[in-house]
């Protein structure tokens, strides 16, 4: 059949992809889309495809930058769901192109709608013969049966970002494994599998025949965990029981994250375990808060990769002690080793509640920040600081290029709210020292003290040109306490890194962890559309997934440097600060 028959130079063409394998059948639908007119590629999110397949083997980034190369392709906007509906009404394209494989099986459904979608105008669906002899999850599968240690340890904290819930089905053996592995179910047109497999000691003590009460042996445990991994490829979770000794759970840490194991969860119970399936018939003693907090950080310690995660399972609605008491636990068991938090206010300036035609929250929205913090220092019950967020008023990465009144007021009217709630204020990514004056003079007459958090670009100035020592020697007045560089690159931070020995203020970074070394708006409110890349920065900019230990590194060579203020910003989490807390 000749496809280029009935072509019309210009019209727009729409072809939904997932991408994470290109194979030469999705060349040639490519191909033969841009016969067809303009090619706007539809790419599917991460989520979408862990919807109807397994997760993704590349990241949303990463398949957008395969398809960016492709010169058959002219646009790419993000399909956030199997249905192409959304998409297909907002660009209203005269054609859709699709493999005729899609006639049966999971995406039939979605075919259907495709037709009545595109009859609303007058489109048409062109269906490209499928190329056989090749397939894009028949070369998954191969490449799932060659997974490595590594990418099998990181996939629980890949598809945890991806996909709002999880399952997990308790393995005996190999061969339950595998039937965990391959168990598929087909409802409403989709393909129900399981997430991953829950190493239990309950299971493992039934098949060898013994009670679940820690009889099995560690040494045992791993034997079978090992025999698992051969003939799977999925996730596990170990289940670690009480962890035994702390030098003991350091020995099965290390295992573990050899293995390829994600995760392992452990119970605040004392002594050897004994399952709570027994009820009341067996007293069951729970651990101490200090004593079981001693024992995380053992395991977070003992682990060498960030993929690896420590899970602390909490006994007390079990026991019967109570939600408050539960509750305690768990905010003693989370404590990274922070000294200030900041307002999570940043994105509560006036100007996003105009655009939002919500202006009556905005008020709201910035008291209940202050409200929060105040509320998780309580909890806590550590001696921390709070520090107001005070962010750029209009677009991140870019000076504001309204009048000074403008940015006044609206700097004034957020930070009074806020005020009441914060020790300081934290003047949060800004690219101009015009901004910087402004925030100064206002949290000044409030009688606060600030944090200047300046955004840098690759060549060490500010947005707005201006160099960092023109911005101290120009701006500096009474209320500061200490100098940022807010929501910059490491590459960035080592850059400046020359300026710390001659500054004459505290000094430091609130690094972030993007994919990229220099961030910039991708898209403005006014012209981003729902679907289009830029709307998530996390999509947009990527991960560098660096650990902590890593992090640690960076952040001790900063320290000797004269560095004094340490934090994280995008993409940093509590294991990073945790890390770093060492330095204090």
């Amino acid at each position: 059949m000749n496809y280029s028959s009935n072509i019309v130079e210009n019209h727009s063409v729409y072809v939904g992809m997932s991408a994470d394998i290109i194979h030469p059948g999705h060349m040639n639908i490519l191909k033969t889309a841009s016969e067809y007119g303009q090619v706007t590629v539809g790419l599917l999110t991460d989520k979408a495809i862990a919807s109807y397949k397994k997760i993704p083997l590349m990241t949303y980034e990463e398949r957008f930058r395969v398809i960016e190369g492709i010169k058959y392709v002219d646009n790419i906007v993000m399909q956030e769901t199997l249905d192409y509906s959304d998409n297909l009404r907002d660009l209203k394209p005269k054609y859709v192109v699709h493999g005729d494989d899609w006639t049966t099986g999971i995406q039939k459904e979605t075919r259907k709608k495709v037709i009545k979608v595109l009859s609303e105008w007058g489109g048409e669906l062109i269906e490209i013969p499928y190329t056989e002899g090749i397939s894009s999850t028949s070369l998954k599968n191969k490449f799932d049966k060659t997974i490595t240690t590594e990418d099998r340890r990181k996939s629980l904290k890949k598809a945890l970002n991806i996909k709002d819930t999880l399952t997990f089905l308790d393995i005996h053996n190999a061969l339950s494994a595998i039937i965990v592995e391959n168990a598929i179910y087909e409802k409403n047109n989709l393909k129900l599998q399981f997430d991953g497999m829950w190493a239990s000691s309950l299971t493992d003590s039934t098949a060898k025949g013994k009670p679940d009460i820690e009889a099995v042996d560690t040494s045992s445990r791993l034997a079978t965990l090992n025999e698992v991994m051969e003939v799977t490829t999925k996730p596990i979770i170990y289940d670690g029981d009480t962890g035994g000794k702390p030098e003991h759970f350091t020995y099965t840490v290390q295992n573990l994250e050899r293995l390829g194991v994600s995760a392992v969860v452990i119970e605040d119970k004392k002594g050897l375990k004994k399952n709570s399936l027994f009820g009341t018939d067996v007293k069951q003693e729970q651990d101490s808060i200090e004593n079981f907090c001693e024992k995380i950080k053992v395991g977070i310690n003992s682990k060498q990769t960030d993929e690896f995660m420590v899970i602390a399972r909490i006994e007390s609605l079990i026991l019967e002690k109570g939600m408050d008491d539960a509750i305690k636990r768990a905010n003693s068991y989370i404590n990274a080793g922070a000294d200030i938090i900041v307002t999570n206010n940043f994105s509560a300036r006036k100007i996003r509640f105009i655009q939002n035609k919500v202006l009556d929250k905005f008020q709201y929205a910035n008291e209940q920040a202050g409200i929060l913090a105040n509320k998780a220092r309580e909890i806590s019950k550590q001696n921390i600081l709070i520090a107001g967020s005070l962010p750029s008023q209009s677009d991140t990465y870019v000076e504001d290029a309204r009048s000074s009144s403008e940015i006044q007021s609206d700097f004034e009217d957020q930070a009074k709210i806020i005020s009441p709630y914060v020790d300081f204020f934290y003047l949060d990514v800004v690219s101009s020292g015009r901004e910087i004056e402004i925030a100064s003079n206002i949290v000044e007459k409030l009688g606060k003290k600030l944090v200047v958090g300046i955004h840098l670009k690759k060549n060490c100035k500010l947005p707005s040109g201006e160099s960092v020592q023109n911005i101290i020697e120009k701006f500096q007045c009474n209320s500061w306490i200490g100098l940022v560089f807010a929501c910059v690159s490491p590459e960035i931070v080592e850059k400046t890194s020359d300026f710390f020995s001659d500054l004459k203020l505290p000094f430091g970074f609130k690094v972030n962890l993007w994919g990229i070394e220099e961030p910039t708006p991708v898209q403005t409110f006014n012209s981003a559309k729902h679907n289009e890349i830029g709307t998530n920065p996390n999509i947009a900019l990527g991960s560098r997934n660096l650990s902590a230990k890593e992090f640690y590194k960076f952040t001790k060579r900063m320290v000797e440097k004269g560095a004094r203020i340490l934090g994280g910003c995008c993409e940093t989490k509590p294991e990073h600060i945790k890390e770093i807390s060492t330095l204090k």
